[in-house]
């Protein structure tokens, strides 16, 4: 719904009647979110929002629930979270675990949202209908107005004891001139990339489906999702190989449509142009990824600028120190590195390819748990 900020105003006064304080993972909480999981999976929604449905089922709830113990504090908080328009399902990860922990929650949905976004949200309404659904509902009020009506941002930062926004760095910027906050957990611009050091065609054709798995998801806009594929001493048959292979895995699953098509060629024009040192000496095209081969890959910058949609960044190295160091490298994908090797490389987070779209509670380096408590 659009909000005014006098509705707002009023919405605000209404919550100030806020439910009755629960502790962190009370068993009825844990079985609100269990029960959205068993929901969500009886009406076969998009492939994101089941990978949500599976985070959130009992066993892994209960498993955080004994993980976090005596350990988290007993006061209810207020949080108002602001989503972010590329990536459809991420916000409501950080929503359901600040209501395990007792909080209550305003959601403001973004206006530019997509149909994944969309039809999680109808989800949410459906549920929150049901006996089953109710204690979310009471406890989470999912909002939409445009990101222009500051005042209301404004309204809303003024009643939350803590901020949760995923965005990027612009939009946290202006939302912090806007309407700064003393406690506020904020997602900014990230980056991610995948590492690769195959020796056969079978391990081509299995990384090529892992890492299909990893871009495909969300047009390649989420923070983890890899922009570039360094590969460490890997020999081109083996490398041409996995193109056929992932080639495949998209003729099989098309994910990218015309309008992302078109604007993967615009963003790698601005790329190029943007920095003319950057010259590729080899390409495959094919409707579902544009792949451009570097001698070098280390433009921070070019990584930072990269919107997705299918344009796959490659390059070849001998080692792992010749891969980007940065502050917003987020995820590292993996495949063929030893455990030791692991150890050598620098980011947020390091994963083994196929799994760097699976949310954690400890998200880039914040135990997301105790800073929603």
């Amino acid at each position: 719904m659009i909000l005014l900020n006098e509705q707002v105003q009023t919405l605000v006064g209404e919550l100030e009647q806020e439910p009755s304080n629960l502790f962190a993972f009370e068993q009825s909480l844990i079985d609100t979110v269990a029960e959205f999981s068993d929901f969500i999976l009886k009406h076969r929604p998009s492939a994101e929002i089941v990978a949500l449905a599976f985070w959130c089922r009992r066993s892994n709830i209960k498993n955080l629930a004994i993980h976090y113990g005596e350990q988290l504090r007993l006061r209810q908080s207020r949080v108002f979270h602001i989503t972010p328009a590329n990536v459809d399902t991420v916000f409501l990860y950080t929503v359901l675990l600040s209501f395990l922990v007792g909080n209550i929650n305003i959601v403001r949905l973004s206006s530019r949202r997509g149909a994944i976004s969309d039809e999680l949200v109808g989800l949410i309404q459906c549920f929150v209908n049901t006996d089953k659904g109710a204690l979310l509902g009471s406890r989470c009020l999912f909002i939409a107005y445009p990101a222009s009506q500051f005042q209301v941002t404004a309204t809303l930062s003024k009643w939350c004891d803590k901020r949760v926004i995923w965005g990027g760095d612009d939009a946290i910027l202006q939302i912090n001139q806007v309407a700064p906050v003393a406690n506020e957990l904020a997602f900014p611009d990230r980056f991610s990339i995948s590492v690769l050091r195959l020796s056969s065609e079978q391990d081509a054709k299995l990384a090529a489906k892992q890492f299909f798995t990893d871009y495909q998801s969300f047009n390649q806009q989420a923070c983890s999702s890899p922009k570039a594929i360094y590969w460490l001493c890997t020999k081109p048959a083996i490398q041409d190989c996995f193109w056929g292979a992932l080639a495949k895995c998209a003729d099989d699953h098309p994910q990218f449509e015309l309008n992302h098509q078109l604007n993967r060629h615009i963003n790698t024009q601005m790329l190029l142009m943007a920095d003319l040192s950057l010259k590729p000496i080899r390409s495959i095209s094919h409707p579902s990824y544009l792949m451009l081969e570097f001698e070098q890959l280390n433009s921070l910058s070019i990584l930072n600028a990269h919107e997705g949609n299918g344009l796959i960044l490659s390059a070849n190295i001998d080692s792992l120190a010749q891969l980007p160091e940065h502050e917003k490298l987020q995820t590292v994908g993996y495949f063929g590195i030893s455990k030791d090797m692991v150890k050598d490389i620098h980011a947020l987070r390091k994963t083994p390819l196929g799994s760097a779209l699976q949310f954690n509670h400890i998200w880039d380096g914040v135990d997301l748990v105790k800073r929603l408590n």
